[in-house]
C-alpha cells in the first residue's frame, strides 16, 4: 500500500535554512530551503515503478518519477512512514552551509548542498537530472577531505 509524507526539518544552527522531504505517494523528493527559496533539490525513491522512459520529455510538470535507466539495480527503500525515521546532518563551514546528509534508519541515502540540482542518492545508477551518484569518493569531495 501508497504512503505519503512530509516533513519540514529546521536547521537548529541556523534557521535560515530547512529541509522538506515529500512523498506523494508516487515518488519522493528532498529540498533544500534557504528564507522560503528552495535551493537544492534531489530524488530519493519512486513508490510507482520506475517507467522506462523519461517523464519530463512528456508531462509538463513534475515531481517526475526517476526512470530506469537512473535507478540504481540496488535500490531498495521502504516508503517513509514515521517522522523518527529520518535523520538530517547538516555540515557548516565556519560561516556557510556546505551539506545536508539525510539518513534514513540510520543510513545514509541523499546529500544535498546549496545549489544543488539535483542533489546526491545512494539510489542513482548514474548521473541524471533528478539525482546524482552518491558514494565514498562524492562525500569526501562535498565534506572537502
Amino acid at each position: 500500500m501508497k504512503s505519503e509524507y512530509y516533513m519540514q526539518f529546521i536547521c537548529k544552527e541556523d534557521n535560515r535554512f530547512s529541509v522538506v522531504i515529500d512523498d506523494n505517494s508516487s515518488v519522493c523528493y528532498a529540498y533544500l530551503i534557504k528564507n522560503n527559496n528552495i535551493i537544492g533539490d534531489v530524488w530519493l525513491y519512486n513508490q510507482e515503478p520506475s517507467p522506462k522512459f523519461n517523464e519530463w520529455e512528456f508531462k509538463n510538470e513534475g515531481p517526475f518519477l526517476n526512470p530506469e535507466l537512473y535507478v540504481s539495480d540496488e535500490y531498495q527503500t521502504k516508503p517513509l512512514k514515521e517522522h523518527n525515521s529520518v535523520e538530517l546532518k547538516w555540515g557548516f563551514s565556519s560561516t556557510e552551509l556546505v551539506f545536508v546528509e539525510i539518513y534514513f534508519d540510520n543510513r545514509l541515502v541523499a546529500v544535498i548542498t546549496p545549489e544543488s540540482k539535483p542533489g546526491w542518492s545512494i539510489f542513482a545508477k548514474k548521473n541524471g537530472p533528478l539525482a546524482k551518484v552518491l558514494n565514498e569518493n562524492v562525500l569526501k569531495s562535498i565534506k572537502g577531505e
